[in-house]
């Protein structure tokens, strides 16, 4: 218990990295070891341009490959909405066409934060446009299914034009 003529140490944290005149930690006291997994050397290296680069294109492709899974999530609801149409069929087949045509339109303010001037971004911008028009024909095939596209002949039916008939035949009746 603090009494009242004793004043309370506080915790002092200084966050800034130590200065050339201060020591580390394992100069100030050599018996404690580095912990396991660390390296003072690798801390110390920074990182060089084309590894900068090569990073920013590994990122690129990771976020490129996100699409994926929403085509494994919208494939999985648009099968458990069934194929009859209500509301809940429609608005998962609704939302499935609208946001890859919304993401395939978006693709550059996507990958803005990666645009350096030195990262080739076509490749990831290729595999995310691929995947999100797999996405969309995902969605496609749902309404096929659901029967709102017109995909059998039969569908265009009623836009053949009849045929005149040029001559009849038939048996002539007396009058």
């Amino acid at each position: 218990r603090i009494g009242k003529n004793k004043m309370a140490t506080r915790w002092k944290f200084n966050l800034a990295p130590p200065s050339s005149g201060e020591l580390t930690v394992t100069q100030k006291i050599p018996l404690i070891e580095e912990p396991l997994g660390h390296n003072v050397i690798l801390d110390k290296q920074i990182e060089t341009a084309q590894e900068r680069q090569s990073n920013k294109y590994q990122w690129a492709m990771k976020e490129a490959q996100k699409p994926f899974m929403g085509i494994v999530q919208s494939a999985f609801m648009m099968y458990m909405s069934g194929s009859h149409i209500t509301i809940w069929s429609m608005m998962m087949t609704g939302m499935g066409i609208v946001n890859p045509v919304n993401a395939i339109f978006g693709v550059g303010a996507y990958f803005k934060r990666f645009e350096d001037g030195a990262t080739d971004l076509t490749g990831p911008k290729l595999l995310f446009i691929a995947l999100n028009l797999a996405s969309l024909g995902v969605a496609l095939y749902k309404c096929k299914s659901m029967g709102l596209l017109p995909v059998t002949a039969a569908d265009w039916t009623s836009y053949l034009v009849n045929k005149e008939d040029i001559e009849l035949a038939g048996i002539p009746l007396p009058l």
